[in-house]
C-alpha cells in the first residue's frame, strides 16, 4: 500500500509542477513595450543624473565610451523602462 501512496503523491506533484510551468510561460510571453533614452556626457561623475533617472524607472542597459558627432569625447549611457 505504501508504494502506491508514494506514486500517487509523485503524480500529484508532477501535475502541479506542470501547471505552474504552463502558467509561468503564459505570463512570461506577455508583450512588454519599452521606451529608450540615451544620455551623452563628457563628465566622469554622472551618478547623480543616473540615480535620478533610476528613481523615474529608467534602467541602465549599456555604456559606450566614444566621441559624439562633433568629435567631442565622452560617454553615452543607454537606458530603458517599460511604458
Amino acid at each position: 500500500m505504501k508504494p502506491k501512496f508514494i506514486w500517487l503523491v509523485a503524480l500529484v506533484l508532477l501535475v502541479c509542477g506542470l501547471g505552474l510551468t504552463i502558467r509561468g510561460q503564459k505570463e512570461a510571453s506577455a508583450k512588454i513595450n519599452w521606451e529608450y533614452k540615451s544620455l551623452f556626457s563628457t563628465s566622469a561623475d554622472v551618478s547623480y543624473v543616473l540615480n535620478g533617472l533610476g528613481g523615474q524607472g529608467w534602467e541602465l542597459v549599456a555604456v559606450d565610451v566614444t566621441a559624439d558627432r562633433n568629435g567631442l569625447k565622452g560617454t553615452t549611457y543607454y537606458l530603458k523602462r517599460s511604458k
